[in-house]
């Protein structure tokens, strides 16, 4: 959609919605599987974290970039492709959280 935008499909992110986006069904938590959604999201939420620390500890022992408190990941001397670049505070802040 933002690339929608960005080539004047469409003038505005909302307006791109509107063609982009259809509503089929709507699904709607069971309130009585409340206690099971919520676990669940905590045992998502803590896998993610485990890759994250994984990610970390690679940059770490592969001496990866950092610069001024952020990490940039993808930037290796033979290749040349668009660093993704993570705050530093913001790592610290998914894995303390």
């Amino acid at each position: 959609m933002i690339a929608a935008v960005g080539i004047e499909w469409s003038s505005s992110l909302k307006e791109c919605a509107v063609v982009f986006i259809k509503e089929d069904k709507v699904f709607a938590p069971k309130p009585e599987n409340v206690q099971c959604y919520n676990e669940f999201f905590k045992f998502i939420r803590m896998s993610i974290l485990i890759l994250l620390q994984l990610i970390i500890n690679y940059l770490i022992s592969n001496k990866g970039i950092k610069h001024q408190g952020k990490w940039l990941l993808g930037s290796t001397p033979t290749r040349s492709i668009t660093p993704l670049i993570i705050e530093e505070s913001t790592i610290i802040n998914l894995l303390t959280n």
